[in-house]
């Protein structure tokens, strides 16, 4: 039995460890005049706006580029994820 919860805590350890380590990684997506970067965490760390889409009748393609950009910078932080679990035994 404590075995097994000692098992857990070096999970937990890994794991604690793996997110301090992704929290560092960043990925940039530039998509439809919206750029957007997210941490390994998955967290939104900076958002910049073409000029372009900010006014009232461009209100609908900021929304797209937003939701465009935003998939696309997930599926990346989920690449670097996989990559970096890779070997680690957590996953």
């Amino acid at each position: 039995m404590f075995d097994k919860l000692k098992e857990l805590r070096q999970m937990q350890e890994q794991a604690k460890q793996m997110q301090n380590t992704l929290s560092s990684e960043r990925v940039t997506v530039s998509e439809m005049g919206v750029v957007l970067t997210m941490d390994g965490n998955m967290q939104i760390t900076d958002v910049k706006v073409n000029e372009k889409l900010l006014n009232p009748e461009n209100k609908e393609k900021l929304q797209t580029a937003f939701k465009v950009a935003h998939r696309e910078a997930m599926k990346r932080v989920q690449k670097v994820m996989a990559s970096k679990m890779k070997g680690t035994g957590l996953f």
